[in-house]
């Protein structure tokens, strides 16, 4: 019903009236009962219309004989229509409702359907408003859900359209067509009884728990905001709308910050500008005032007073004391606080969590209590089997490409990623999934749609690790921190100050590891080599991950060799309690196959017995055909074609229709699109020559379109994701201007993205299909001469920059001057230990040195095989680390390459010493030393000799091996990476002194190796400096203070992976057992034997079958011991493993069984404690036994 003339009028009404007009412009007969019949409008409410026009319409009306014959009007006597007819599109505007922010708002109908529509006009062409029009656009298009206000299509409007409109529009003016709700918005809407009030919030949270989902924060929450589709009273259909003021939720496409929303609902955070604290907690806190609102008849505080005074009062001031209009529930009160509390991390953390809550408060027992758990994972996501909402007749085109493609085909794969998630969030340890497939299959759409649905629930969230060829400053583990703490665009002090403010209230309280984590993220911070970083990120994800499980996307895993070194270190942490990751690894199999080190990587994570891999292949026929209709209501003829022509590619699908949308190809033919009359679309090759020719289009026409089409060549040299500064400076180091809107032009056709501080190409494959294209046409090295003045001219002092400049100039074709710049960047990935950033520098070395044509006997073919042995150091490839290192020797002596030999000859102690050739490795490293040594390089001669060090200490020769650290000592620096090699010194020796029990020299020695590692945020030496400090505890007998080291130790251990946290769960629980703590040594060994068993250590689990013996008979459970004896026995015979500890514990629980009156068993472990003794050649243990056995003697 359509409220004019006082009357609600019925859109048929509305139809036959225009038509009657229509009649009096054309001087036809209007037969008016036979239009009414075929409109199922019945005698009587015809009769009705005829009255309504003579009495309030004063049309001149008069009969005509007959039904057949009609009515006309009476010539010369024309009458106005109360209402107009502008047709957009598949919809007929029928009047103007009022005056929006953005332009004039009309009221209209869908002319198939007679369903009620709102059209939305911007009146302006500035370019601020123009993208704010276009970016709310963009945000309703991202959601389908039905407490969201659906918008069905978009458009320009046309000069007929104008002519029509009584010159209250204007040709060229955007506009944007959504449902038309009847009911009003909230504010208009009352309650009576508790559930009508609770229902109206749970459709809220509802609707906002999908808009979170997709990534978007509202802001601008307000009754006003919030419309009703429903008519009948008693009846709320409640529809979310405005997103003007939309931001992305991090980092993604940002709103209108400076525009701060309405006063009366902003969050704290808003009012104070912190809009760095923007999350999903802030709409809840505007949702809380609305609330309340509701609730009481007024806002939680005063909107009357002065602006700042209000900011002042939602910052600081206590909410006044609740008094609800009507009886509610006892627990909404507490609810509604857990909404307005001042932090955003004291509120519901997700509108999932709110809504259940909510749900809650009806059962829950306690007066004025409010439960604030955790939503559980459901067994299955939240879309299935929801039916997709079928789209008006005739509408839609407008919107193509801006709406979430629709996943088809992939249900195995859904079900699959769903159950690994499921697994993780109940098991609460970390899972791996391998998701492969080509090009365009569907892989990033699916981790997508995995993500939405977690968020949706309130059980998972999505961090993202992004890489690919180009090799980025927006790649790899630092970045990703920055986008998840929302650090982009802000300078490194500040970025660092709100890193650790951040991190603070995630609970990270140490400040030695939040000292570290801000290291990691600050360009020009001191370096991290990879084992630090990596520990770093884990303690983050670990803190994240008790919030919500975390899915930890890799994407473009054949460029992620750091990335996925990092993801397999996360699949060993199977021992820390409550660590919910679900790492998800992506990647091309074809362009794996041609990355060395990846593939390797890769498969070792597909070893793991926690991995899953998928894999994608193209889509059938049948499916491909499916696919097509739900990307666009088609004729079967359009359908079967695109079917035909994509290859079984749903990406070359989707971008083929869009390339015949944007040519005009396609015309609606009833509920359906078909191809226009006469039609003979083209089908390019490839989906390289349809993007090219999409992005050619886009430019087309325009009076700068050529340097437009350069500048998207140039950003493809960048990279799959631009800074759109950097960008403008590589045009200008070109010569050209990059036109302002081209960045708006490539969002608005679906061709890019928006990011912080720029843009990102809407798949990977568009940005290789453009460099591809620059590299055919001869345009890329001027391109990459550009991109190599930008990158000269950054003040950027992140890692990465050296090797991004010697990149841009090698493809420039300037080869002897990317030679320094690949040298420095290789020097600082060596340092840094990332293997996958010294790969690429090697490789790119390596052709540079080629297409220089510098002969192999020149000094830099020498650099490069020292850096490739580092390289397969790192890798822990020790084999091929010496076979590189004994070809550089051979070099040195056949070339004479300085500098070359000391480099080799550590490379070479150090992959022998790991093979446990500790003759070899001594010869090595003298030898290394002694040429550092000569070559006056006293950082890495100090680095040798300490390992060196090591060497000696590994076999037992504590003497020689304490002189060469204190040597080492006294040849390094004062810099940070000397202090690092000094605590490992300290620490060496101090673990010297307690083998020799000189318990004195060792406290002072470990405790400044502590302080060190503590200062630079070093996780790794912190855990290894504490559990050699609780071994002196426990030697000294200070068994509480052994126990308090051991426990910091576990937990530091517990966020390295592999056998470390169970090594000092092994000392934690012997020192439990000298404590005679038995019930705690028992549940710590309890998971050691797990953790030991599930990763096949046969030592170390025969070490916790030994050690939980004294436990288990302190408990009478002798079945149980029964049952660990055999086993221990069994291993110990297969590793011929032999330690005290093991000898002393196995002793001890015979001395419990016998007090226990268990003669048989205590001889029977007693006479494996005295076989170890024996084994070991401990005299003084063996004879102890032999006495403590002489009285089982017959």
């Amino acid at each position: 019903m359509v409220q004019m003339l006082g009357h609600d009028l019925p859109v048929a009404t509305i139809k036959l009236i225009l038509r009657a007009h229509e009649a009096l412009v054309t001087g036809e007969t209007w037969p008016l009962r036979v239009l009414a019949r075929s409109m199922h409008v019945d005698d009587q409410e015809t009769s009705e219309i005829l009255r309504l026009m003579r009495r309030d319409l004063n049309a001149p009306v008069v009969f005509q004989g007959g039904d057949t014959q009609g009515y006309r009007y009476q010539p010369g006597k024309p009458f106005d229509l109360p209402f107009y007819r502008v047709q957009i599109g598949p919809f007929l505007l029928l009047k103007p409702l009022t005056q929006g922010s953005s332009g004039p708002v009309w009221m209209g109908v869908h002319e198939v359907t007679e369903r009620l529509i709102v059209a939305k006009f911007l009146d302006t062409q500035e370019s601020r408003r123009v993208m704010q029009f276009n970016a709310e656009v963009r945000a309703l298009c991202r959601f389908e859900h039905a407490h969201v206000l659906r918008v069905h299509d978009r458009g320009q409007l046309d000069a007929m359209a104008e002519a029509t409109s009584g010159g209250q529009l204007r040709a060229g003016m955007p506009w944007v067509v959504t449902d038309y709700c009847e009911g009003g918005h909230l504010r208009n809407r009352e309650w009576s009884k508790w559930h009508t009030l609770r229902d109206q919030l749970l459709q809220i949270l509802d609707g906002l728990a999908h808009v979170h989902s997709r990534g978007v924060l509202h802001r601008d929450l307000k009754p006003e905001n919030v419309l009703d589709m429903a008519t009948e009273e008693g009846q709320t259909d409640l529809r979310l709308s405005d997103f003007g003021l939309a931001t992305g939720l991090g980092g993604g496409d940002s709103g209108p910050l400076n525009t701060l929303g309405s006063p009366g609902y902003l969050p704290p955070e808003v009012c104070a500008q912190r809009f760095d604290k923007l999350c999903a907690a802030s709409d809840l806190y505007s949702l809380g005032c609305m609330a309340w609102e509701m609730a009481t008849g007024q806002l939680p505080f005063d909107v009357d007073q002065p602006v700042g005074d209000l900011f002042e009062d939602h910052q600081n001031r206590q909410l006044p004391p609740f008094r609800p209009q009507r009886k509610l529930h006892s627990g909404f009160g507490s609810w509604l606080q857990m909404l307005l509390h001042k932090e955003p991390r004291d509120r519901f953390r997700s509108a999932a969590e709110a809504r259940l809550a909510l749900l809650e408060v009806d059962r829950t027992r306690r007066a004025g209590a409010v439960n604030h758990g955790r939503p559980v994972i459901p067994h299955a996501p939240a879309d299935k089997d929801k039916p997709s909402p079928i789209p008006l007749a005739g509408a839609g085109l407008g919107l193509y490409g801006l709406r979430e493609m629709p996943l088809v085909g992939r249900s195995k794969a859904q079900q699959a990623l769903w159950y690994a998630l499921y697994q993780t969030s109940t098991g609460g340890r970390p899972r791996v999934v391998c998701l492969e497939g080509g090009a365009g299959t569907g892989k990033g759409r699916l981790v997508h749609w995995l993500a939405e649905q977690a968020s949706y629930l309130g059980v998972g969230q999505l961090l993202r690790i992004q890489h690919d060829a180009q090799k980025g400053p927006q790649h790899g583990l630092g970045p990703m921190l920055s986008r998840t703490f929302g650090l982009g665009g802000l300078s490194p002090e500040e970025a660092a100050t709100r890193m650790d403010e951040s991190l603070l209230n995630l609970g990270i309280i140490h400040p030695e590891y939040r000292r570290g984590l801000v290291n990691l993220i600050t360009p020009g911070a001191p370096t991290l080599q990879q084992a630090e970083r990596h520990d770093l990120v884990v303690r983050a994800l670990l803190e994240l991950a008790r919030q919500h499980p975390v899915i930890l996307w890799v994407d473009g895993a054949e460029w992620a060799a750091d990335s996925l070194a990092f993801a397999r270190q996360l699949s060993g942490l199977m021992d820390v309690a409550n660590f919910p990751v679900l790492v998800v690894v992506t990647y091309r199999p074809r362009a794996l196959a041609t990355q060395a080190e990846e593939l390797k990587l890769v498969q070792g994570l597909q070893e793991h017995p926690l991995c899953d891999t998928l894999t994608l292949e193209p889509l059938g026929p049948s499916v491909l055909r499916e696919y097509a209709h739900s990307l666009l209501p088609l004729t079967e003829k359009v359908a079967d074609q695109l079917a035909k022509r994509s290859s079984g590619n749903p990406l070359f699908m989707e971008q083929l229709l869009r390339h015949w949308i944007q040519s005009d190809l396609l015309v609606p033919q009833g509920n359906v699109y078909s191809l226009a009359p006469g039609a003979k679309p083209e089908v390019p090759e490839s989906i390289q020559t349809l993007w090219v020719t999409r992005v050619e289009s886009l430019v087309a026409n325009q009076p700068n379109g050529r340097d437009a089409f350069r500048a998207l060549l140039m950003a493809a040299c960048i990279g799959e994701q631009i800074n759109s500064d950097q960008l403008s400076i590589a045009c200008a180091a070109a010569g050209f201007e990059m036109p302002a809107w081209v960045e708006e032009a490539m969002v608005a056709r679906g061709l890019a993205e928006p990011r912080e501080n720029g843009w990102a190409f809407a798949h990977a494959l568009l940005q290789e299909c453009l460099l591809r294209h620059a590299e055919e046409e001869g345009l890329s090295p001027e391109l990459h001469r550009a991109c190599a003045a930008m990158v000269k001219g950054l003040d950027d002092q992140r890692a990465g920059q050296a090797s991004r400049l010697g990149r841009h100039l090698l493809l420039a074709g300037e080869t002897f001057d990317a030679l320094p710049a690949l040298l420095e960047g290789m020097r600082e990935a060596l340092h840094h230990q990332d293997t996958e950033a010294l790969g690429d520098c090697i490789d790119y070395r390596e052709a540079a040195l080629k297409a220089a044509g510098v002969p192999r006997s020149h000094q830099p073919f020498g650099e490069n095989i020292m850096a490739r042995a580092w390289f397969h150091i790192l890798n822990n490839n020790w084999l091929e680390a010496e076979r590189v290192a004994l070809t550089g020797l051979e070099g040195v002596k056949k070339y004479g390459w300085a500098g070359i030999a000391p480099e080799c000859e550590q490379v070479l102690g150090k992959s022998l010493f790991e093979q446990a050739d500790y003759g070899g490795a001594m010869v090595h490293y003298q030898a290394a030393v002694q040429g550092f040594r000569e070559m006056g390089d006293s950082y890495s001669e100090a680095v040798t000799t300490i390992r060196f060090g090591q060497v000696h200490a590994a076999q037992g020769e504590f003497q020689g091996a304490a002189g060469l650290f204190r040597q080492a000592v006294r040849v390094l620096g004062t810099g940070r990476r000397e202090k690092r090699w000094r605590a490992e010194a300290y620490m060496m020796l101090g673990g010297i002194a307690l083998a020799t029990n000189r318990l004195d020299k060792a406290k002072p020695l470990l405790q400044q190796a502590m302080d060190v590692f503590q200062d630079l945020g070093l996780v790794r030496g912190m855990a290894q400096a504490g559990n050699l400090i609780a071994d002196l505890a426990r030697k000294q007998g200070r068994t509480d203070e052994a126990i308090e080291w051991y426990t910091k130790a576990v937990d530091r251990f517990g966020h390295l992976g592999g056998s470390h946290s169970g090594l000092a769960r092994i000392n934690l629980a012997l020192a439990y057992i000298d404590a005679a703590n038995y019930k705690e040594a028992r549940r710590v060994l309890e998971i050691c034997t797990s953790f030991f068993s599930q990763n096949g250590q046969k030592q170390w689990e025969a070490t916790s079958r030994c050690l939980i013996l004294p436990p288990l008979a302190q408990d009478n459970l002798w079945k149980e011991f029964d049952s660990q004896l055999k086993i221990a026995e069994r291993l110990l015979r297969e590793t011929m493993f032999r330690q005290a500890d093991l000898a002393n514990a196995l002793s001890l629980a015979g001395q419990i069984c016998l007090d226990l009156g268990r003669r048989e068993r205590a001889q029977n472990v007693c006479q494996l404690s005295l076989q170890m003794y024996e084994d070991m050649k401990d005299a003084k243990g063996a004879e102890r036994l032999r006495k403590f056995l002489d009285q089982f003697a017959p």
